[in-house]
């Protein structure tokens, strides 16, 4: 039952009962049939009537005011993010006999019972989310070391990688140098021919071999001493640097023997650097530690390769080895050259004629 229909019923029952009071006490007396009091009831019964139905509107309207202030202090609250306070309002009745500002006051606690769990889910929620970004702050921070000691790291070891490069260029260069002349030595010297020799027999172009051996380089040593022995070698060394091309391989096979390899060069142009090594070195003067005058001579044998057939590569450096041998029984300081196309063609001639070796006993050349 609405609010406004118990008002008007409570209010028109404390209006009637008085008439229904006098009425009853003037039943049977003498004043029931007064003009008067009959005009005075009607009257107070309209104006009882009028009353029972006004009053709910003033009562009510006193009480709506009351309520508005209470929910304007509610909503004062919930504005103040006071979720925690409600509206006072009755046990839940039927929807049709709940008065409407109960309804409203209900729902507004119900909406603010939403706010509040909304609230506190989103209060959670940034909880939860300063959390992650704490965890990821502190994650960002770990992966930026990370990332520092990573680059630090990858800094040293590029830093190691052209250390060992280098260290390992060294010790290639150690490999492949001489290190009392040097120059390439008797390893770098037989891989660059190794290499070439292929090359040759792919291309067919030129490629000389010279084998020198410094003359009497034992008594040198035997009357200078091994200092002076390897001083002569030193400067012998850059005696025949200065006589070959940049290309040109030379280098140090032991001892006092040493090997030219000339790429792209002819006979010909084998014999002419020959030449030019023996000129060069005769004409120097050495000296040991105590000042003293070492003149020497070199004793040179070649071999070169313009065409096929080509003999194998031990028989390459065998053929200008023993051209050398030939040039020292001929008596050292001597050029001697082995034709390996002339000692395959003729074989028996020269068997009978010089013992089977292709070599020239008659002259520095052959």
């Amino acid at each position: 039952m609405k609010l406004e229909t118990k008002l008007r019923i409570v209010y028109l029952g404390i209006a009637l009962i008085p008439l229904a009071l006098i009425f009853g006490m003037t039943i049977g007396s003498a004043i029931q049939f007064n003009k008067n009091l009959n005009q005075a009831l009607a009257v107070a019964l309209a104006a009882a009537l009028l009353l029972g139905l006004l009053s709910p509107y003033i009562t009510g309207g006193w009480l709506l005011y009351n309520q508005l202030s209470v929910v304007r202090a509610f909503c004062t609250n919930v504005k103040n993010g006071n979720y925690k306070i409600s509206l006072p309002v009755p046990n839940e009745l039927d929807e049709d006999d709940e008065n409407e500002m109960v309804a409203f006051m209900r729902d507004m606690n119900w909406m603010a019972r939403q706010i509040y769990i909304r609230e506190q889910q989103l209060q959670q929620t940034i909880r939860e989310l300063d959390e992650s970004r704490w965890e990821l702050s502190q994650q960002k921070t770990v992966l930026e070391e990370a990332n520092d000691n990573l680059i630090e790291t990858q800094i040293s070891l590029k830093q190691r990688t052209i250390e060992l490069e280098q260290a390992c260029q060294s010790m290639q260069v150690m490999a492949m140098t001489d290190p009392l002349t040097k120059i390439a030595n008797r390893r770098c010297f037989f891989h660059e021919l190794e290499r070439e020799f292929c090359d040759l027999t792919q291309t067919s172009k030129p490629l000389s071999l010279l084998i020198l051996d410094i003359d009497y380089f034992k008594k040198i040593n035997d009357r200078f001493g091994h200092q002076a022995g390897d001083k002569v070698l030193v400067e012998f060394s850059k005696i025949v640097r200065n006589s070959i091309r940049n290309n040109d391989l030379f280098a140090r096979i032991g001892g006092e023997e040493f090997a030219v390899l000339l790429p792209g060069t002819d006979s010909q142009g084998a014999q002419n650097v020959a030449r030019k090594i023996q000129s060069a070195v005769a004409a120097a003067l050495f000296s040991s530690h105590d000042q003293q005058l070492i003149k020497i001579t070199v004793s040179i044998g070649m071999c070169s390769l313009a065409r096929p057939p080509f003999p194998t590569l031990d028989s390459f450096y065998n053929f200008a080895d023993q051209a050398l041998y030939q040039s020292k029984d001929s008596g050292r300081d001597a050029i001697c050259a082995y034709d390996p196309y002339a000692a395959a063609v003729s074989l028996l001639d020269r068997c009978k004629e010089r013992g089977g070796n292709g070599l020239c006993h008659r002259s520095p050349f052959c």
